[in-house]
């Protein structure tokens, strides 16, 4: 049964935007809110303990497979919602993150921004929608969703107007009308990708909790250009994602951590595997967007100030992964500090199931690497730690995923549709 109405839809069309009341039980969105604070180990009590690692950016909380985000993604009214704009019940579940975004002030910057998750240049611009769940009520004052409505309809004649080197995800917001959209706890707000979208500073005294959902037809890949054909292979993939994700709670267990601290050591040992680049102009910082401007290959390239940093006019260092995916021309790579990182382990903040003994032993063991274990190639990452403890102390974790329902198994692609 559908649940968007024609006034639903119209508005849709019209605003590129829609808010679905009450899209789950009241019950689960304090069950995320409890899931948030314990991920990064802080107190919603303390605003003095509200700030720092291991929040990211604009508030972001790299937390994914909870129990409590997944009976959200598998809640049949959030499901029909997306069934109703892409005309099919056919569809996966995006595995994406919470936000906690606390008040603005001396611990915390983030002046909110306006961007876009596809590359703006393409044409046709693909279909592709977004959404977020809120978790309490949020006024417009509170950090939560702005975009600039409308502008679906008329991106193309806009960007008609603009520089053709423009950055294709960091629009110049000069001239548009940005609206925060305020909710209540259980509104979840979908939105067309083409919307310049974002979150805002939170001007209140009560942190911004939500939790991002959407979905998309099965057997597709998005990418910043576009949709590309699936395979089993990405099918394989997504079931992966949600059977391995217990092993970062079971390592966060085993040194006494919150599991947001393992996940940022993780985050750390990546971007700790750098290589060399040559560009062929210097690093400059674009406005007060969070990218660098420079030139490769004669062409103007637009590259994230989290994930690149300039040695000199000619060289800049950045994260393999991110050179990967972005294409750069690696020169070289940079020796020892990936292995640095994992050393770094985080101190206990409770009873750690491994000893102290263990805990000491631990550096020199993951400094030798995976391969060094027979437990793959590459960096770690929780799995295989968890292994590497498996296999030298004896140690047995609980590694039982989020439970499914016949809905949700569909939605990961544990089951065809």
């Amino acid at each position: 049964m559908r649940v968007l109405s024609e006034q639903d839809r119209t508005f849709w069309e019209e605003n590129g935007y829609l808010v679905l009341e009450n899209a789950v039980p009241a019950p689960n969105l304090q069950a995320v809110i409890d899931a948030v604070w314990t991920f990064l180990g802080r107190s919603p009590d303390n605003p003095e303990d509200w700030y720092g690692d291991p929040l990211l950016s604009g508030g972001m909380v790299n937390m994914h497979h909870h129990q409590a985000l997944w009976d959200n993604r598998q809640t049949p009214r959030i499901h029909q919602a997306f069934a109703d704009i892409w005309g099919t019940e056919k569809l996966w579940v995006s595995y994406d993150r919470a936000n906690m975004n606390p008040p603005y002030g001396p611990k915390w910057d983030n002046k909110g921004f306006i961007h876009w998750d596809l590359d703006s240049t393409v044409r046709p611009i693909p279909f592709k929608v977004q959404g977020v769940l809120y978790l309490s009520d949020t006024a417009e004052d509170q950090g939560g969703f702005q975009c600039v409505p409308g502008f679906h309809r008329r991106l193309e004649a806009w960007a008609d107007t603009q520089p053709v080197d423009r950055p294709p995800a960091w629009p110049d917001t000069t001239g548009m009308q940005v609206k925060s959209i305020a909710g209540k706890a259980g509104d979840l707000v979908i939105w067309h990708s083409a919307l310049p979208h974002g979150n805002g500073m939170n001007r209140s005294q009560r942190p911004r909790m939500a939790q991002y959902i959407t979905m998309h037809p099965e057997d597709l890949r998005g990418t910043l250009k576009g949709w590309q054909p699936g395979s089993e292979a990405d099918r394989a993939g997504r079931v992966r994602g949600w059977q391995e994700a217990p092993y970062q709670l079971a390592l966060a267990q085993a040194l006494g951590v919150p599991e947001g601290y393992v996940e940022q050591w993780l985050r750390r040992t990546r971007a700790n595997d750098l290589v060399r680049v040559n560009v062929e102009a210097p690093l400059e910082r674009y406005q007060d967007r969070p990218i660098y401007r420079t030139r490769l290959n004669g062409q103007v390239r637009y590259l994230r100030i989290d994930s690149v940093k300039p040695i000199d006019e000619q060289t800049l260092e950045a994260q393999r992964a991110y050179a990967v995916a972005e294409g750069l021309p690696i020169a070289s790579a940079v020796e020892q500090r990936a292995t640095e990182a994992i050393r770094q382990i985080p101190a206990p903040h409770f009873t750690p199931r491994l000893s102290a003994a263990q805990l000491a032993a631990l550096p020199d063991l993951v400094a030798q690497g995976p391969q060094a274990f027979g437990l793959g190639a590459g960096l770690w990452d929780a799995k295989g730690i968890v292994q590497l403890l498996e296999n030298q102390f004896g140690f047995n974790f609980d590694r039982q995923p989020a439970k499914l329902t016949e809905l949700g198994k569909k939605l990961v692609g544990a089951e065809r549709w």
